[in-house]
């Protein structure tokens, strides 16, 4: 919960000290990248998955390698192809975390077992 609460605060503080102190707001993309990737850090210990430590090392990863890309450019694509990059980590990592329940035979309740509050509405 701390890492969750400390990412929705880096991220517009930082965004607003890289754009208003730095002046340069094409680095604001790989800023946010990076506060992510840094909030998966506690995760591989909370929940006992390195899995979540790689995910948070690749995704600094690629906020570094973009940050330093974009400013060397001074390009906004190069921004962009940084959130691309991280997405496809994202789905990288999220396919690996299916790979592993399928391959463990982890059994889910079928949804027709789950119980569901009763509806409200007219």
């Amino acid at each position: 919960m701390i890492s969750v609460i400390a990412m929705a605060v880096a991220i517009p503080v930082g965004a607003a000290i890289i754009t208003n102190v730095f002046s340069k707001p094409t680095v604001v993309l790989p800023w946010v990248v990076f506060v992510v990737g840094a909030h998966f850090l506690p995760f591989a210990r909370a929940f006992q998955l390195p899995v979540f430590r790689w995910l948070a090392v690749s995704l600094i990863a690629v906020a570094v390698i973009g940050a330093a890309v974009t400013l060397a450019s001074e390009s906004r694509t190069a921004a962009g192809w940084t959130g691309v990059a991280a997405g496809f980590a994202l789905l990288v990592f999220s396919a690996i975390g299916n790979l592993r329940v399928a391959v463990a035979g982890e059994v889910r309740a079928p949804a027709e077992q789950v119980r569901h509050p009763p509806s409200t509405t007219c």
